[in-house]
């Protein structure tokens, strides 16, 4: 199975792999197309472990040759993908953007991409959209594999072929528990990190290494390779970003993606065999890792400078895309994979080391200014915050928090509470809360209220619902539900993208939080969805145009009849709910215009940050409604309410 001769259908499986993920970044019918990435592991694990395991069973076996071999593979397109990158970066991004991108930057030059894209979550969410090296995460997992996984082979080289098989074994099947059990509580650890991914490497590892060999028989292997095409393409059209991934869901394409090696390897006569060595899989499969390294970049700020993603731009991005890979892979990767590159292995590995010294060094630079905000003038730079705020301050950092939390540590909002005092309101909410986050402390401030705020990306302010990904999240919320018992406010708030969490919302969760609130004399107000538009980025869209760098703003929209079909089922929800004990606010009516198509730009500012947040301008468009909350005589407490003067 590790034979030398060269295996043309591994390239058409490339080819196999990388469609598929392209397709999906261009958002052109492929849900599942992701899963390409994991065709890849066992494809490199397979390659790799047969790279190792000749060279020790020949005793001809280098480290540093083999690293030397890895990086003329990986290094060269990859240091000119970034370096093209951070240009392009410094002239589409705005501050913020170019700042996270600095991160990035430093994260895949020091090889630890996956553990900052874990850690910045959002691969399959609209903050993706802004990181053009977010793909990197998958490459500094194999890097991570490539650093430690030879060293591993080299100690263990006197293992037999059948111990080291079965040690192998045990250590994938210990992998993929740990993915199957973490894909549906830490989907994001699981998704980035080498632990619960080396399964995946370790199946393609373990086919380099199988001490049996089966003798030819092409009707069986024509049968193992039929299932596995099957097991790797139809989990491109059944699976998608809701389903927990890696872990069981994975399964099917990796061990297809290992079926099709062992049984093309044992007769090449087979159909999967002869449909991948034709000449075109073959060809995408040769340019596949620079098309990977670079259709994602391209994709990015294709949507960023046009401000849409429709067919001409998806078919821009395409070709250009494709372009590059291919020229990439002519004048980049062929010439510098060859010995007369850099002959001398020191050289090479000092020039690694450089060029990564230089990545680094230029991402810290970019951090240290803050992206740069000097590239702005100073007139647009209420523009410049309409694009950038987020409302973080407000927000409650969860990621490292798993024990008790108290009520002295959620954030305040409105006036600042004194010892012993009740608490008028708290805001329980997601990023949508945090968008608003600043306007109810603005009215707080005005009505002499005191307030709290619980608000985490992604998380409905419901007990016992969470997104699969973010399910570790519950305990927090009992832990904010405890602080909401202990503080009583006479008012809870929950605000939130709640049409994004309809697949896992119910009545029940629902009556929950009402009985909570009527056993402990809360009145419950929810702030209904903020219609989404069709802009990606619309504050930075009239940024741009400010500044010179834009001919036109893109103005995308969304009309009234596709928020309400979107809203539809959790209307119904609402609907359900007693009016007279569950108060409903609705921002829509204020964010479209008298065409019914959303609002993206108010006075010359974006009222979106992206698609689906309102930037603080935006909030100030709503805060009347918010402020008539606030009137409310369901809202005042008569002790305590001074209503400001008018």
């Amino acid at each position: 199975m590790s034979g030398t001769r060269y295996r043309p259908e591994i390239d058409g499986l490339r080819a196999l792999a990388i469609v598929p993920v392209v397709m999906f970044h261009l958002e052109l019918g492929l849900p599942g197309g992701f899963i390409g990435v994991d065709v890849f592991f066992v494809i490199s694990g397979f390659l790799i472990t047969g790279i190792i395991r000749r060279g020790l069973e020949n005793e001809t076996f280098s480290l540093l040759e083999f690293w030397e071999r890895r990086i003329r593979r990986i290094l060269p397109a990859l240091f000119v993908v970034v370096a093209a990158t951070l240009a392009g970066g410094c002239w589409l991004l705005v501050p913020n953007q170019l700042e996270e991108l600095g991160m990035s930057a430093v994260a895949q030059a020091s090889l630890m991409a996956n553990v900052y894209f874990w850690l910045a979550p959002g691969y399959f969410h609209d903050s993706a959209v802004f990181r053009p090296l977010a793909h990197t995460w998958s490459l500094a997992l194999e890097e991570q594999f490539y650093l430690f996984f030879p060293l591993v082979l080299c100690f263990l080289r006197r293992l037999s072929h059948q111990k080291l098989f079965a040690l192998l074994m045990t250590v994938a099947l210990i992998s993929f528990v740990g993915s199957a059990f973490g894909a549906f509580f830490y989907q994001e650890a699981t998704f980035f990190l080498l632990p619960t991914r080396a399964w995946e490497l370790l199946v393609g590892c373990l086919l380099a290494v199988c001490p049996w060999q089966c003798e030819s028989s092409p009707r069986r292997d024509n049968a193992i390779a039929t299932l596995g095409v099957l097991a790797i393409v139809l989990p491109f059209f059944l699976c998608d970003s809701e389903i927990p991934f890696p872990g069981l869901a994975a399964a099917p394409p990796v061990l297809g993606t290992a079926a099709v090696i062992f049984a093309t390897a044992n007769s090449p006569s087979i159909w999967v065999c002869k449909l991948l060595s034709l000449r075109p899989f073959v060809f995408i499969g040769l340019f596949s890792y620079s098309l990977y390294l670079w259709h994602w970049p391209v994709i990015v700020y294709t949507r960023i400078y046009f401000g849409y993603f429709g067919w001409k731009q998806i078919a821009f991005a395409s070709v250009v895309s494709i372009s590059l890979a291919i020229l990439s892979w002519m004048f980049i990767e062929t010439p510098c994979r060859q010995k007369n590159f850099v002959k001398q292995r020191r050289k090479l590995f000092t020039s690694a080391i450089i060029l990564s010294g230089v990545t680094i060094a230029i991402g810290l630079l970019i951090i240290g200014a803050r992206g740069f905000p000097q590239r702005f003038p100073n007139y647009p730079s209420v523009l410049v915050e309409d694009a950038e705020w987020t409302g973080d301050e407000y927000s409650l950092q969860t990621r490292f928090r798993f024990n008790s939390i108290s009520p002295a540590e959620l954030p305040t909002v409105g006036r600042k509470p004194s010892n012993g005092q009740e608490i008028d309101f708290l805001i329980w909410g997601d990023s949508h809360g945090m968008a608003l986050s600043n306007c109810f402390d603005e009215i707080a401030n005005e009505f002499n209220l005191t307030g709290k705020a619980a608000l985490m990306h992604g998380s409905p302010p419901l007990p016992g619902v969470a997104r699969p990904d973010l399910k570790y999240r519950l305990k927090l919320k009992r832990e904010i539900l405890k602080c909401i018992e202990e503080l009583r406010p006479s008012n809870l708030i929950l605000v939130a993208a709640w049409s994004a969490y309809e697949p896992f919302l119910a009545q029940k969760h629902f009556q929950e939080i009402i009985t909570f609130c009527s056993k402990n004399s809360i009145r419950l107000w929810i702030v209904k969805t903020v219609p989404s538009t069709g802009e990606p980025a619309a504050a930075a869209e009239i940024l741009k145009f400010a500044l010179g760098s834009k001919n036109e703003v893109s103005s995308q929209k969304t009309s009234l009849a596709d928020h309400q079909a979107r809203t539809a089922k959790i209307e119904q929800l609402f609907r359900e709910l007693d009016p007279d004990i569950v108060r409903f606010v609705d921002p829509a009516p204020l964010l479209f215009d008298s065409n019914q198509m959303t609002i993206n730009y108010y006075e010359g500012r974006g009222v979106y940050r992206d698609r689906h947040h309102l930037s603080r301008w935006g909030a100030e468009q709503i805060k009347p409604l918010l402020e008539d909350m606030f009137r409310d005589k369901a809202f005042q407490n008569p002790r305590k309410l001074t209503p400001p003067s008018r």
